[in-house]
């Protein structure tokens, strides 16, 4: 029973002391104590977070200032490296020492000849220089200037174009009728009688009668053409020439 007492004193007890902290807490006079203290509570929250930046700034700054310092050693330490770390896969092992003499003279020198040049003679006049060169009359430039000089040897085969061959080849097949295509592609047939074009020409074409009578008509023996020749034939080879052009 006794204990029952004493557990219910404490009980009351415990009940009033909590009534009495919280009228202390919430009455009106201190209201105010709240309003200070969360007024500190915000100061002391920013004052740790503008310590809490400037030592993320410094932070960065030392392991800026590390980097770099371990960026000069490295450096500094390849600079210094010694040769056996630059080794090169297959160098050689012999050790060549240069004679100085040879070092100073050229890979691929050779002696120059002796020359009996003695020099210049200063005391030698313009008058004791012969001097033959003289200026070209209108004459000697008419007869370098003559037409005959700068016409092409016939001996020798001219360059042919494009339009040549095609206008060789289409009168070769019996393509091209036209009069003067015919005569120019014989003289161009014999221009080239010579070469391998003109083979290849015959022995691809099955007008190959038709060619050489056509050239034995613009040619003599003496390799001077007619006025005009005979003109082709209307047969028509089946070889393909696109080919070829």
């Amino acid at each position: 029973m006794m204990t029952k007492i004493y557990l219910t004193v404490k009980i009351v007890c415990a009940l009033y002391i909590l009534y009495r902290l919280w009228l202390f807490l919430f009455r009106r006079k201190a209201e105010g104590l709240w309003d200070r203290l969360y007024r500190w509570a915000r100061i002391i929250r920013i004052m740790m977070w503008r310590w809490h930046k400037r030592r993320i700034t410094s932070k960065a700054e030392r392991r800026k200032r590390s980097t770099v310092r371990n960026q000069k050693k490295k450096k500094e330490a390849a600079a210094v490296a010694p040769s056996t770390y630059c080794e090169v896969i297959g160098k050689t092992k012999s050790v060549y020492i240069p004679d100085p003499k040879k070092a100073k003279e050229p890979v691929r020198s050779e002696p120059l000849p002796e020359s009996d040049f003695i020099g210049e003679d200063d005391d030698i006049s313009a008058d004791d220089v012969d001097d033959i060169l003289e200026p070209m009359d209108d004459r000697d430039l008419q007869e370098l200037m003559e037409p005959g000089l700068s016409e092409a040897d016939p001996d020798f085969s001219q360059a042919m174009t494009y339009d040549d061959i095609n206008n060789m080849v289409a009168v070769a097949t019996g393509a091209n009728k036209d009069e003067t295509d015919t005569i120019r592609a014989v003289e161009t047939l014999y221009s080239i009688r010579q070469s391998d074009i003109y083979e290849f020409i015959l022995s691809e074409s099955d007008n190959k009668d038709r060619i050489e009578r056509l050239i034995n008509e613009r040619f003599d023996e003496n390799e001077a053409s007619h006025s005009t020749p005979e003109r082709p034939e209307e047969k028509t080879s089946s070889f393909d020439w696109s080919q070829y052009v």
